[in-house]
């Protein structure tokens, strides 16, 4: 940064359209494209952390399954082994890891009857489970996430209200969220299913599928529960099926437990209707009137509703109420500056008396 022009030149100051720095010249205001790359990064460190997890593994798998643990042709003058469409190369033990970590499990790859094999892939299934349903369930919700968004921005550019103070505006949009994820449930699904009943009708059909057989095996896969009947069986078929029983069957689970959550929703929200609907009565109030004073506070209120939704027990609002006392040490029913002041005084105290005792 310069103050005055050299050799008649311009001078340069913070309200320059460019400035000079390390990452070279870029517009006011905005960051350099190093400094962007960061900041997404630091923003999807989660999804970024699950997914090196989630390949890593895979990786891992697709090494041993594809090197030592899947039976090899060479030499190989069993039948049984010969007529299985799985052996040692690296496309097949990828496949059969995406298989296993999915739990698809076709049926049509399995590990060498000897003791190594078995014992590394019932390590790999059991540690695997573990670890790719975390990795999973992480970007799964990123990836509705984003189709939610998309959807919003489609509504919003249809000429959505803009939102208002109110109750009523708050209902409607709760429930505009609620058909926004439903759409995105929908809309997921059907494409998942529809590329695969494509894919598997048109392309490299060596079973000769028709376009019932290739949706019914989709919905097989998608929801894992792989009978086996119908099988990738080509290299191509493979690789594709590596992919789309990944993608399928993360997109499917997620919908399906968006689609359940959402029916809770719905639930909890008739439940609330019939709740502020519900007439007053005598026997309603003294339900809800805790200390007997013959009026409902809002405190009051609140505790009963929060109660009778479920959210917590009577015993955690009881567990609560006493961590509130114990801490309110002047016994004033609030949590104020006295009561800090004789909380530190009394942990003073007892500090004292250890070290008194050592």
């Amino acid at each position: 940064m310069v103050s005055a022009a050299q050799d008649g030149g311009v001078g340069m100051d913070e309200s320059d359209p460019l400035i000079q720095n390390e990452g070279g010249m870029v517009a006011a205001g905005r960051p350099s494209p190093q400094r962007q790359v960061l900041t997404w990064v630091v923003e999807h460190k989660k999804e970024l952390q699950a997914l090196a997890l989630f390949i890593g593994f895979l990786l891992f798998g697709m090494f041993n399954f594809g090197t030592w643990v899947l039976p090899s042709l060479d030499g190989e003058t069993d039948t049984t082994i010969l007529e299985q469409s799985c052996h040692a190369n690296f496309v097949d033990g990828l496949y059969m890891s995406v298989i296993i970590l999915t739990t698809v499990g076709y049926g049509d790859c399995t590990p060498k009857d000897t003791a190594g094999p078995l014992i590394f892939t019932t390590l790999y299934v059991v540690v695997g489970i573990a670890i790719i349903g975390y990795a999973l369930s992480i970007i799964a919700d990123t990836i509705l996430q984003r189709q939610e968004e998309m959807i919003m921005r489609v509504m919003d550019r249809k000429g959505a209200e803009t939102a208002e103070e109110s109750a009523d505006n708050f209902e409607r949009q709760e429930r505009r969220q609620r058909r926004i994820k439903q759409a995105a449930c929908i809309i997921s699904l059907v494409v998942v299913l529809l590329v695969g009943t494509l894919f598997y009708s048109l392309f490299d059909n060596v079973t000769d599928m028709t376009f019932l057989d290739a949706l019914y095996f989709s919905v097989i896969t998608c929801t894992t529960v792989g009978f086996g009947d119908f099988l990738p069986i080509t290299n191509s078929q493979k690789i594709f099926a590596i992919f789309y029983t990944l993608v399928g069957t993360l997109v499917t689970a997620a919908s399906l437990s968006t689609f359940a959550e959402l029916f809770m929703q719905e639930k909890n929200v008739r439940l609330l209707d019939q709740i502020t609907s519900k007439e007053l009565t005598i026997g309603y109030l003294e339900e809800m009137d805790e200390d007997g004073d013959g009026q409902i506070s809002e405190m009051e209120f609140v505790v009963h509703q929060i109660i009778f939704h479920e959210k917590v027990t009577k015993q955690e609002v009881a567990e609560i109420r006493q961590a509130f006392r114990q801490l309110d040490e002047d016994g004033s029913g609030f949590l104020d500056a006295d009561d800090l002041k004789l909380i530190q005084e009394k942990q003073e105290q007892e500090r004292a008396e250890k070290l008194k005792k050592v």
